[in-house]
């Protein structure tokens, strides 16, 4: 398991490599009349766009390292466990509809 630092680059292929097999819960919509909505897992390789990333934020504790890493259209975070050599709990989330929802949240305001 790779130690990252703030300002490091991770390549896409690296990145793909690393959350292969996680997943993230993500509300779907149902389609039909009949069936309820609800959270379903998605796997992170269909949601990553395949661009390089940044590592922009770490925090360091005891066991768990925390990181956030940005592309110019993604935020992705993760847990890395020194002791198991895992990565974890990892969440890709588009910056544009983080924009868009910083945008409503202040035009209420």
């Amino acid at each position: 398991m790779k130690s990252y630092k703030i300002g490091d680059k991770i390549a896409p292929t690296a990145l793909k490599k690393m959350m292969t097999g996680c997943t993230q819960k993500r509300w779907v919509k149902s389609t039909k009349k009949d069936e309820m909505s609800e959270f379903k897992d998605v796997a992170l390789t269909t949601l990553f766009d395949g661009k390089e990333v940044e590592i922009t934020q770490k925090v360091d504790h005891d066991r768990y390292t925390y990181l956030t890493a940005e592309s110019k259209s993604q935020r992705i975070r993760w847990v890395a466990d020194k002791k198991q050599k895992s990565y974890q709990m990892w969440s890709c989330i588009d910056l544009a509809k983080l924009e868009k929802r910083a945008s409503k949240k202040s035009s209420v305001k």
